[in-house]
């Protein structure tokens, strides 16, 4: 058959065909480019059962486009051998099967990655996240109707579109940062990211200092982290940290040092007074009653001075568009970098300026009315009055 796009949304489940009978009709189209399934996949075989689907050949696949349970996409992409240059997009948007199937379509895709890794191997990943409504009401509980999901973009070193485009959420099971953090740690565990050299982070900051070194081992050729809106506080203790117990050792060790090849680092839409939050307690989540007052820009500088201190100093760091950029914190950064551009939007030029004094740091609204009781810490103070 000549035909080259199929696409099917919102098949009802009582017409949808058995795995076999779908695959059987599908491989009847031998020149189809274009594949699209929304919530009209084969009726679910259980995950890890014995009746496997027979593999199909669509040779002239160039996109396969996806959109409903984790079950359903593993039902499909584990049936078609996909071609190196196939651009994969995946919406999971039901998660009630995460926990327990997640882990196989992670490993589908990144058998795949593997695959072709020599012939198109990931140059560029793209980490967002998005959030709707206020995450707690009025009577400062959690918000039912608070909702937010992460979208994965990975890019090969020539290619404009995205290899992969996988979006997770948001649903009611995507409201809690655990079962994001779980799912972002799953496909970079699967995900060959040896190669890769830029890291995108655009509103990532539910990831806590916890979670971040994990994915940070994959990325051993990282050279450039660009960070966009929220930023990941995260991230950067999780650097500092890191950094600081190199610095502060008399032996070369280096072995487990966090992004040994980095040298660029660009900022741009980020509030440098945003603080941060505190681990919590009862898991490997952020504690929102819990804030650590010390700004993003200010941590940044920490860590810069610790890898300048491992004779690891970046290249550059360039800062655009930004909030709350002190000119006391940036001459401290000069010293640390070899090369630092900044413009002059949201510039703050001595720590004479009201919002300096104050101490505190910013943070945006998560609460629908006056929030609770809140602990206040000064994490970076702490850790630098250690040294003295």
């Amino acid at each position: 058959m000549n035909l080259r796009h199929l696409s099917l949304h919102h098949l009802p489940y009582s017409e949808r065909p058995a795995r076999q009978d779908f695959l059987s009709l599908l491989e009847q189209f031998t020149l189809l480019e274009h594949l699209t399934l929304v919530r009209a996949f084969p009726k679910n075989i259980a995950a890890g059962s014995s009746n496997l689907g027979r593999t199909i050949y669509l040779p002239n696949l160039m996109n396969i486009s996806l959109t409903g349970t984790v079950l359903e996409m593993v039902n499909i992409v584990e049936c078609i051998p996909l071609q190196p240059a196939v651009r994969i997009q995946c919406h999971v948007d039901r998660m009630g099967d995460l926990k327990t199937n997640f882990w196989k379509f992670a490993k589908v895709l990144g058998s795949h990655f593997h695959s072709i890794m020599e012939e198109m191997p990931l140059d560029t990943l793209v980490l967002m996240g998005h959030e709707e409504g206020l995450r707690f009401t009025e009577e400062c509980i959690f918000n039912p109707d608070f909702k937010q999901s992460f979208r994965i973009r990975a890019f090969g070193l020539t290619e404009e579109d995205p290899l992969l485009d996988l979006t997770i959420g948001p649903d009611a099971h995507t409201s809690h940062d655990e079962i994001l953090i779980a799912a972002l740690t799953s496909v970079c565990d699967t995900l060959p990211l040896a190669n890769v050299h830029t890291l995108t982070l655009q509103n990532l900051d539910f990831v806590t200092q916890k979670s971040w070194p994990r994915l940070l081992r994959s990325f051993s050729s990282l050279r450039i982290i660009d960070i966009g809106g929220y930023p990941p506080t995260g991230l950067l203790w999780a650097l500092l940290l890191n950094a600081r117990s190199h610095s502060h050792l008399e032996h070369d060790d280096m072995l487990s040092m966090l992004l040994p090849s980095l040298e660029d680092v660009y900022l741009h839409n980020v509030d440098c007074f945003a603080g941060g939050l505190m681990v919590s307690s009862s898991g490997p989540v952020n504690s929102h009653c819990d804030l650590d007052d010390s700004r993003f820009l200010e941590v940044l500088a920490a860590y810069l001075e610790d890898r300048q201190q491992c004779s690891l100093a970046l290249r550059s760091l360039s800062i655009s568009r930004c909030n709350n950029v002190s000119l006391d914190v940036l001459k401290d950064i000069q010293g640390s970098v070899s090369h630092l551009l900044w413009d002059n939007r949201g510039m703050y030029k001595t720590a004479s300026s009201r919002s300096d004094t104050e101490g505190l740091a910013i943070y945006r609204n998560q609460w629908s009315s006056n929030p609770p009781a809140l602990r206040h810490y000064f994490r970076l103070r702490t850790l630098l009055e250690l040294d003295l």
